[in-house]
Order: structure tokens, then C-alpha cells, then sequence
């Protein structure tokens, strides 16, 4: 059966399953690649194919495709989109491919410096880890509910900073959602452990070092120590009325931070590690 009529096919089950129409394409390429046994990357010339498809016999403008997940990254005294695609099945990332509006100058420049190329590598999988993760994490049926309403307000939290940062004006309020999204992702670590109740929550509040202090002692991450002092970049919630001033790189760090936290917390009960990968390879190679 050729491609055309698989389509065809899939798209008239959809119909009769009354599935949305922005939600087809996507299924039908998890569908392609678990029964052909095939790795389908999006972006691909299939999964092109598809999206198109489905554009020309299905609702107009129903399908608006997004990232798996957006962030930035700060080199060169300015912030750079970081994009993590969808994807199907297994396929093989270059970390510098989610630099998308990095011109090749300073991008061969970023590659070409080990330290630098390293950090980033890094940084791109907890993106990675984090993005697929907290879509894994909030689907299981096994995980807290609890914990989910953390993690989903957390997620909510970080999106809004990126989405601050990200301008060529980038909004300084931006560090106050880093700093909310932090405070959840503390609570989800707890919570989805199942060693945190409401009354727990309330009594650890909006302090971050207390927190920080549940996280370290659930999770043994005492590594994470390090990062105590940078707690302190982070204005109190009390100031969440009054205007923010922050320089680019002190935002940076603040993000950097909760994003890091993020993906450590989501990478324990998510279905994603390509960090690992990541440290595998830069054992052996370089990006």
C-alpha cells in the first residue's frame, strides 16, 4: 500500500474515532513509524509529506505546529532560541541543529571552543530531558495527581519566562517566573516521592532555601549544594509587584538554574535521559 493510500486509510479511521484535526498528523506518524519500524524525525521529508496531507484534507489551519519544547540559551552577550523538535520513534540529534536563530558565525565559534561546546551539549539535554519528560510525567496514570498540579504549574511558569526572555527586548520580570516555576518544581519532586501534603506545602511556602533543603533530602542530589548560594539571585516573592532590574547574565544564571532543576526533577520520573548519551559521547568525542 502506497503512502498516499495509508493516508487515506488512517485519516478515515480518525474520522469515525472523531479525533481533532490537529491531532492527526501526529498520530499518524507515531502510527507509520511503530508499524514500519522506521525512525521518523520531524522535519523529515515524510513528515512533510504527512503534515501536508493532512493540511489539504483536513480542517484549514488546524495544524500549527510547535516545538516539543522552546528555551534559550545566553553566548555572546545575548539570548538564542532553543528549539527541541518533535519527533517518532529513535533518531539521531546534533545538539547546535536547536540553535535556530544563531547566525553560522558565532554558532562555528561556539562549536569550535570545547568548554563552551561542552556547556552547551549539556544544557541542550536538559532541555531535552525535560521537554519530553513533563509530557511523560503528566500522561501517567501512576503518577501523583498531586505532584502533576506542581509540575504542571511549574511548566507553566518556565514557559512564561522563556517566552520574556526570548524578545529582542527581553522582559526583566522574567527572573519572578523562573523563580515561581523553581518553587514548583521543589514541590513537585516531593509530591510525586508522595512525601509532601498540602500542609507540607503550605509550611514550605514561597521559601526557596526550604525547599531546596526537601529536594536534597529526598533526592541525595547533594552535588546540587553548589548551587545553594545562586538561590539568592532570586528576588523574594514579595517583590513579585514591584519592577525588576536584572542584567542579562544574572537572568541567565537564574534561569540557567531552574532550568537545570527542572529537568534533574522531571529526568527521575519522566522516560527520558539523553544526558547520559550526551556524557557518553563527550567521553569519547566531540560535538
Amino acid at each position: 500500500m502506497g503512502i498516499e493510500d495509508w493516508l487515506q486509510k488512517i485519516n478515515e479511521e480518525f474520522s469515525r474515532e472523531n479525533m481533532p484535526h490537529g491531532k492527526r498528523p501526529f498520530d499518524a506518524l507515531a502510527r507509520y513509524s511503530k508499524e514500519k519500524a522506521v525512525a521518523v524525525a520531524f522535519g523529515s521529508d515524510l513528515a512533510s509529506y504527512v503534515f501536508e496531507w493532512f493540511k489539504k484534507n483536513t480542517k484549514e489551519d488546524a495544524h500549527m505546529v510547535g516545538a516539543l519544547y522552546s528555551s534559550t540559551y545566553f553566548y555572546d552577550g545575548e539570548f538564542w532560541d532553543v528549539e527541541i523538535p518533535v519527533f517518532y520513534g529513535t533518531v539521531n540529534f546534533n545538539p547546535f541543529d536547536s540553535l535556530s536563530n544563531m547566525p553560522k558565525p558565532i554558532l562555528s565559534r561556539l562549536q569550535s571552543n570545547g568548554d563552551e561546546s561542552e556547556t552547551f551539549a549539556f544544557y541542550w539535554s536538559d532541555c531535552f530531558d525535560y521537554g519530553l519528560g513533563v509530557d511523560s510525567i503528566l500522561k501517567d496514570p501512576s503518577a501523583s495527581e498531586f505532584g502533576k498540579k506542581f509540575l504542571s504549574a511549574g511548566h507553566e511558569e518556565i514557559r512564561s519566562a522563556v517566552s520574556l526572555i526570548r524578545p529582542s527586548r527581553l522582559n526583566p520580570r522574567a527572573i519572578l517566573d523562573s523563580r515561581m516555576a523553581l518553587e514548583m518544581f521543589f514541590k513537585t519532586y516531593a509530591a510525586l516521592k508522595g512525601r509532601l501534603t498540602e500542609d507540607e506545602a503550605k509550611k514550605l511556602g514561597h521559601n526557596l532555601q526550604k525547599g531546596f533543603d526537601k529536594y536534597i533530602e529526598l533526592s541525595g542530589n547533594f552535588e546540587f549544594e553548589q548551587y545553594r548560594e545562586q538561590l539568592e539571585m532570586f528576588p523574594p516573592i514579595a517583590e513579585r509587584y514591584q519592577e525588576q532590574e536584572v542584567t542579562k547574565p544574572d537572568l541567565w544564571r537564574a534561569f540557567h538554574l531552574t532550568q537545570k532543576i527542572g529537568a534533574a526533577v522531571v529526568r527521575e520520573f519522566g522516560e527520558s535521559n539523553i544526558r547520559e548519551q550526551v556524557e557518553r559521547q563527550m567521553a569519547t568525542s566531540n560535538y
